[in-house]
């Protein structure tokens, strides 16, 4: 999660000590140049780098992962600085190159590039048709793209900075962080009709920097509000925002519950086990450890199911398993696969700051 104050980030994150056990799977190169990654079963994972970030593929049909899956379809190609997300929407892949100002859009089985569009600071995509996605940017805009053609729609203001966005039925929710770790923020929601691309209602919340959702049922989803750090110019905390979990009545576009969590951390996404039981928060620089809480809770565990500093992670929608990225202090990253329980099942060598996992078809 790349943002304004990064430097203030690592300097917060380099006093984390973390310890990789052995038995990392090893990458391999792919055998054939043309290979269609999908017709393995597995899935993408962004990873921010550096100068330059890359997109790795995890082969559940052998149990590997091969890094620089876009370099090696395309000359060596970098994708460029800090890939945020990536996307698979139909037989497409849309890639956010935060740093480099470009969303790039590849064919989804082999990585091979169609299209690049010029776009302020892209964070994340959000598929409304196999044509037409969502994207948004820091500009404190959304996006609407036609990835067939590879061309803008149009341009949607919303609040500031915004992050993830969710569709259910006709509404897209839109958060709007603000920057969250500098000296603003923001505690807006922006709602967009789905059908016509026009933001129709905004949602004021107590808290600051909602980042992420996550889907209960049709009628209720989950905003996580990282809360924020403040610093002065000698990088010296000097106030800190809370962070909660926001529940939303989809229909009534109105909070109907929350959840504060933190006084002084800020875990960065959120997500819903595949059987609906539980929230897991985690993520981000700093924060330690992925936490549950049962949806019919008030209060998030004491205690973390895994214990990895996470600085990303995702669950797998078809089997409830957990991706977890973790980061060295050079940003070398291990991917770890986990049960939906918190076991671990294996690690995996990926890319720089790997961040999340873009899935497609049915894998482990």
């Amino acid at each position: 999660m790349k943002n304004r104050n990064l430097l203030q980030l690592f300097f917060v994150y380099a006093v984390i000590v973390m310890v990789f056990s052995s038995c990392k799977k090893d990458d391999v190169e792919p055998e054939d140049e043309n290979i269609e990654y999908h017709k393995l079963g597995g899935f993408y994972i962004a990873n921010e780098g550096i100068q330059n970030g890359s997109i790795s593929f995890y082969d559940s049909v052998k149990d590997i992962v091969v890094n620089n899956v876009f370099q090696n379809a395309n000359s060596n190609r970098a994708l460029g600085k800090y890939v945020q997300s990536i996307t698979v929407v139909g037989d497409k892949a849309v890639i956010c190159v935060n740093g480099g100002n470009n969303v790039v859009i590849t064919e989804a089985a082999n990585m091979k590039q169609v299209a690049e569009i010029t776009i302020p600071s892209p964070r994340y995509t959000l598929e409304i048709d196999e044509n037409t996605v969502l994207v948004s940017s820091w500009s404190d805009k959304i996006f609407v793209l036609d990835i067939e053609k590879g061309k803008i729609l149009k341009e949607i203001a919303v609040g500031k900075s915004p992050e993830r966005m969710i569709k259910v039925g006709d509404k897209v929710f839109v958060a709007n962080s603000g920057n969250n770790f500098g000296a603003g923020g923001d505690k807006l929601i922006s709602i967009i009709d789905a059908k016509t691309l026009e933001v129709t209602k905004s949602l004021n919340l107590e808290y600051f920097s909602p980042v992420a959702f996550a889907k209960e049922s049709d009628n209720y989803i989950w905003a996580l509000c990282q809360g924020k750090t403040e610093y002065n110019s000698s990088f010296q905390i000097v106030g800190q925002d809370p962070s909660c979990l926001v529940k939303i009545d989809v229909a009534a576009c109105e909070v109907v519950k929350m959840v504060k969590l933190y006084e002084e951390k800020h875990p960065a996404n959120i997500a819903i086990t595949n059987d609906k039981k539980d929230i897991i928060i985690g993520g981000g620089f700093g924060f330690v450890g992925l936490y549950k809480m049962p949806l019919s809770s008030d209060k998030i565990s004491d205690n973390p199911f895994i214990t990895e500093a996470c600085y990303g992670f995702s669950v797998n929608p078809a089997t409830g398993n957990i991706i977890g990225l973790v980061p060295a202090l050079n940003g070398e990253t291990t991917m770890i696969r986990y049960q939906p329980d918190g076991n671990e099942i294996n690690r995996y060598q990926v890319g720089v700051y790997g961040n999340g996992a873009a899935f497609k078809k049915r894998s482990n």
